[in-house]
């Protein structure tokens, strides 16, 4: 598996929506979101969207404490990107 677009680093002002995507190789795989190191889960302020090669991770309502680094682990590749939150 390779990552055909990496992740990139998103900037949005708080209470906005943060968007993370990237593209890889094969379809459908299995990935793993973390957040500064930490596995995320989707739940009510988190969306995780896998579409055939794409994965996005959704952030809705933004918050300061939603700024940090970010990685998407799929088979043995990572990438990474930063949110940043402007108050």
């Amino acid at each position: 598996v390779e990552f055909m677009k990496p992740l990139t680093d998103v900037e949005v002002k708080e209470s906005e929506t943060a968007t993370l995507e990237c593209e890889i190789s094969k379809s459908d795989m299995p990935a793993t979101w973390l957040k500064s190191g930490h596995a995320i889960t989707a739940g009510d302020k988190t969306e995780i969207i896998v579409d055939g090669t794409f994965h996005r991770l959704i952030i809705k309502d933004a918050k300061m404490d939603d700024q940090a680094e970010y990685t998407i682990q799929v088979a043995d590749k990572t990438s990474q990107a930063s949110v940043f939150v402007e108050g």
